[in-house]
């Protein structure tokens, strides 16, 4: 075997620099011998390739790379991992290049379905992924290689060329994600470990590499493995390449060496924090020297006393809070206009930005068909409406008369009829004439007496006048079409879309010629003239603005007057707030615009008791909190008239900062004076003298 590599070292090219190799015999456990920095030759047999990728574009960028070059085969595509085992089954390709996200059955487990069945078949994993997870993943489970898909076309050629070789391939910038150590090593070091006299370049049998697992697959070389940087004898580092573990006694004596060192840094931190310092202080050798001290500071007090500066603190029972509170600018009214009926848009009369005045004309649309309709129910209206004045006035003289003509003519008919059928009766009893004559002189009288009868009730019809139901008819037919032509008014007005109030166009959606449905938008008409602004405040705030008041807003860089008109009664669900609603003057819309941002300034009454101090009489404590020096029992000092206090620490908390003062609460007593100049020249214990002063 060192003899293989040795050959390989002066036959091959050089390597590609954006990979790092490890060698891998065909034993399914795969052992790993570490080979040098030696190039990956072209094997003379023609590698088949399988693709197992579920996205036709890598497909095809892939097929790209890999079909240019004579010594690689494109055998078949999979598109997901279920499909990739049975395509490996059937057509025995030597590497796959499989995609870790596919449906189904995804690339990891389908690599290890592969690599379990499947020995000689080497898998490069090509994934967008470069988690750490998920390269020992792929490791763990037997790929020989994993890759970015962002990898350079000739690089993805040489890593499908070395796993074939039995390397495992690693894309740039891999190595590093392993967290494995890169300590640099001295070029003859590394010379060394693969010659013959070293384990590595010795023979696997041989007695020298006892150091090496003698069945260490991919699994241990992801788990023990570490990373190096050959140091060249310029002092510069050449590539990374991964090498075996060494023995674990020197895994030990390392970690024998960095366990203090871990220990001290931890203990220095701990010291750093105020938990640390607390516990150092406690410390018994140190509390034997607190006694020295205290009886130092009382021989320089009894020399020595600090004038310092106090003021006497009263106990008040609540303070105020000044907050502010963003809301924005809404108009009052503001509507999105269309029509009530759709057509054909014809004109539009306004364009944004422009004022308009409540009922002014905006768009209006195409009216032809409505007023040819128009014209048609006039025509039929006048012709109803006649009709029933005809029927209204009655029958005519004329009619009449003609009529009664026609009664008395045939009444004279009858009468003549008549007389033949005596006539003919009494030929017939004589026996002069037949039957049928006789019958056709009878059937004569009885057709001109109906005929009479007709003419008869036509002129009683004509002198009793229209009958009052057909009148009713009549004029319910011409009331229909008065409200039909009343409804095609409506529509004829409808066409003309009219300014609900008076405000400025903010939108404009439609253009002329467009067929719009009825509710389209066409037009935002905002009123301007009054604007409202709506503020978000804590419920408990909200309760304590009352309706009609008036309130400050900041504007922009000014202030306006605003007056709260009223408080919504909901909560805003996304800021469980309270919407407060303040109507601006009209004076104020010509100088700022809806949607502005507008802020109100509140001032909150917090009951709570404590005291006012200048910032100047804090002093920091520990754990965060602050305390303060006051004055304790009075002494009298030798050789001194005025009388001197002992100085006593006080821890307390801040609950309010304003300006030059805080709001406190904590140990301090009623009337108490409060040291506040000087307290980086004081310790608990000191003898001072106060010199009073006042607090705002």
């Amino acid at each position: 075997m060192n003899d293989d590599l040795s050959t390989q070292n002066h036959t091959d090219t050089e390597p590609d620099q954006s990979t790092s190799s490890l060698k891998t015999n065909s034993d399914p456990e795969r052992e790993l011998i570490l080979p040098p920095s030696s190039s990956i030759k072209k094997p003379q047999k023609m590698i088949r390739i399988l693709i197992a990728e579920d996205q036709y574009t890598c497909q095809q960028i892939w097929r790209s790379y890999l079909e240019p070059e004579p010594d690689l085969e494109i055998i078949g595509n999979a598109i997901d991992g279920q499909v990739a085992i049975e395509l490996v089954e059937k057509l025995k390709p030597d590497v796959v290049l499989m995609d870790i996200n596919m449906p189904r059955v995804d690339g990891l487990t389908a690599t290890e379905i592969i690599t379990n069945r499947y020995v000689d078949t080497k898998i490069l994993i090509l994934s967008v992924s470069d988690h750490d997870r998920d390269i020992k993943k792929s490791l763990q489970i037997g790929a020989t290689g994993y890759l970015l898909k962002s990898t350079h076309p000739q690089e993805l050629v040489t890593a499908i060329r070395s796993i074939y070789q039995g390397y495992c391939q690693l894309g740039p910038g891999l190595i590093e994600k392993l967290n494995l150590d890169t300590s640099p090593v001295p070029k003859q070091q590394f010379d060394h470990a693969f010659s013959g006299d070293s384990p590595l370049g010795a023979g696997k049998n041989s007695p020298e590499a006892m150091d090496i697992e003698p069945r260490m697959g991919i699994k241990e070389l992801v788990n023990e493995s570490k990373k190096i940087n050959v140091e060249q004898a310029d002092g510069t580092s050449s590539n990374s390449v991964v090498v075996l573990p060494q023995k674990k006694s020197k895994k030990l004596v390392a970690l024998n060496l960095r366990l203090p060192l871990l220990l001290l840094s931890g203990l220095l931190v701990f010291l750093l924090t105020p938990s640390g310092r607390n516990w150092w202080s406690k410390l018994p050798i140190l509390s034997t020297l607190q006694p020295e001290r205290a009886a130092t500071a009382q021989d320089s007090d009894s020399t020595t006393i600090l004038p310092v500066e106090t003021v006497k603190v009263n106990l008040v029972d609540s303070y105020q809070v000044d907050r502010t509170y963003t809301g924005t600018i809404v108009s009052r009214r503001s509507s999105s206009l269309g029509f009530e009926r759709g057509g054909k848009l014809l004109n539009l009369t306004v364009d944004l930005g422009e004022q308009v005045e409540v009922g002014t004309p905006l768009a209006v649309l195409d009216t032809k068909n409505l007023k040819a309709k128009q014209q048609e129910l006039l025509a039929e209206r006048k012709q109803v409406k006649a009709q029933l004045q005809e029927l209204l006035a009655g029958s005519r003289s004329e009619t009449i008369a003609a009529a009664k003509s026609t009664v008395k003519s045939w009444h004279s008919q009858l009468k003549l009829a008549q007389t033949k059928g005596q006539r003919r009766q009494e030929l017939h009893t004589s026996g002069a004439i037949s039957r049928e004559q006789l019958d056709e002189a009878t059937t004569e009288v009885n057709t001109l007496q109906a005929r009479l009868n007709e003419a008869q009730s036509q002129l009683d019809e004509l002198l009793a006048g229209t009958r009052p139901e057909k009148i009713a008819a009549q004029q319910a037919l011409l009331e229909q079409l008065d409200a039909k032509l009343a409804s095609l008014e409506l529509e004829l007005e409808q066409s003309t879309l009219k300014a609900p109030f008076t405000g400025r166009v903010a939108k404009r959606l439609v253009d002329e010629g467009t067929v719009v449905s009825a509710g389209e938008s066409i037009f935002t008409l905002v009123e301007v003239s009054t604007l409202e602004v709506h503020v978000g405040v804590p419920v408990n705030t909200a309760s304590q603005i009352p309706l009609g008041s008036n309130q400050q807003l900041q504007i922009g860089s000014r202030t306006y007057q605003a007056r709260v008109l009223s408080t919504l009664p909901q909560l805003d669900s996304a800021t469980r707030t309270l919407t407060v609603v303040l109507g601006l003057d009209e004076s104020a819309a010509t100088e700022v615009r809806a949607r502005q941002v507008a802020r109100l300034k509140l001032s909150e009454n917090i009951t709570d008791s404590g005291y006012w101090l200048p910032t100047t009489a804090l002093v920091r404590g520990v754990r965060g909190l602050w305390s303060c020096y006051v004055l304790g029992n009075s002494e009298n000092v030798a050789n001194n008239s005025q009388k001197a206090f002992r100085v006593e620490q006080r821890e307390i908390e801040v609950l309010q900062t304003e300006s030059d003062r805080v709001f406190v609460r904590g140990t301090i007593q009623n009337s108490a004076r409060v040291i506040v100049n000087g307290n980086h020249r004081l310790v608990n214990g000191q003898l001072v003298r106060p010199v009073e002063t006042s607090v705002r």
